[in-house]
């Protein structure tokens, strides 16, 4: 699900995405009004938290259309997440989600009925979506930016996940700093470690 490879058009405009939580769990979101019946939540998301699940009636799911004009495969949709806590920069509400496999680029997908309750107005130069009051779950306009563009006044950097290091991996313009810091014990009682040599490579 999708996944986008490079078209014959050349550069590729970026997707609208952000970084948040849901139930505890950090995720990444996809904004994509092009979803037309349900906002998705990765299966993965739901095995590392706790979750209510609902059984759905099986339904198969067409994958998303890739860049390059193929089709994805489809997979059968079975559960349900209801009132799923997320909470995306000023944006807290409980959202039902649909469960499905999405592949690791993203951890949910905010469909046509996100767009349709909250009713976001996207600047898709600046990569962000308004929220206007009487919309807002809190009752107070706000924008939600890109975190992958802007930094988030508030928001501390999340540890990278091995799944997060993987996928920016897979990006020519990803690079790599890695350090080692090494430690070793000082005679002195009351100062019982100092830094002694931090290497660092570049990848």
């Amino acid at each position: 699900m999708y996944s986008t490879t490079r078209g014959r058009t050349g550069r590729r405009g970026k997707l609208i995405t952000f970084h948040g939580i849901a139930n505890g769990i950090p995720i990444r979101a996809l904004w994509d009004p092009g979803v037309p019946d349900s906002i998705y939540v990765s299966k993965r998301v739901i095995e590392a938290g706790e979750f209510r699940l609902s059984a759905l009636e099986p339904s198969t799911c067409k994958g998303g259309i890739r860049l390059d004009g193929a089709q994805a495969l489809s997979t059968t949709v079975q559960w349900e997440a209801p009132d799923i806590d997320l909470r995306i920069q000023d944006f807290a509400a409980p959202l039902t989600m649909t469960v499905l496999d999405l592949n690791e680029d993203y951890d949910m997908v905010l469909g046509m009925p996100f767009c349709e309750t909250f009713k976001p107005l996207p600047d898709f130069k600046a990569k962000s979506l308004f929220i206007a009051a009487d919309r807002s779950p809190s009752g107070s306009q706000f924008t939600l930016y890109d975190s992958e563009i802007y930094h988030i006044l508030g928001a501390e950097p999340e540890p990278l996940t091995r799944r997060e290091i993987h996928r920016l991996s897979k990006k020519e313009s990803t690079t790599f700093r890695c350090y080692r810091l090494e430690v070793r014990p000082l005679p002195s009682v009351s100062s019982p470690l100092k830094v002694n040599r931090i290497q660092g490579a570049t990848i």
